[in-house]
């Protein structure tokens, strides 16, 4: 798989790193959106990550991705997510980093994914900086 591969539209999911059950699943959910990337020929990223995850949503808030993915086996996805002046996310800023989950050769159905962690890494709206999550981002369409 080249880094270029990773270029798509993802359905992104976060979870809060909360090593006991809990009792409502509902209760790790840090962040849900749409993220679209593209990865040129140099391995540099642009793209977005929109909140809500549903492209048909009327009002949706974005924040530009960049970043860098490198080559490797899996390939490595570095990005920084800063919100737009002036609308809902323009205080927020993250790092990501993933890599495409395994795939196995006998499974059905089976989606490419990207795993990996988000940490924010500026504080804003009374959240600190350094908070960490989980991250599954789901590939969107008809590649498997």
């Amino acid at each position: 798989m080249s880094p270029q591969d990773l270029t798509g539209a993802y359905t992104y999911r976060s979870f809060l790193n909360q090593p006991e059950p809990a009792p409502d699943f509902n209760s790790l959910r840090f962040g849900e959106a749409e993220l679209s990337i593209a990865v040129a020929q140099d391995g540099s990223v642009t793209g977005t990550l929109a909140f809500p995850a549903d492209p048909q949503a009327s009002d949706r808030a974005f924040m530009d991705m960049t970043g860098r993915a490198t080559d490797g086996s899996p390939p490595t996805l570095e990005l920084e997510g800063v919100g737009r002046t002036g609308t809902a996310t323009a205080d927020f800023d993250y790092k990501y980093v993933a890599y495409p989950a395994p795939a196995f050769s006998d499974a059905v159905d089976q989606r490419p994914t990207l795993v990996g962690t988000v940490m924010r890494a500026k504080p804003h709206g009374g959240a600190p900086a350094g908070v960490t999550a989980s991250l599954i981002a789901v590939r969107r369409g008809d590649e498997s």
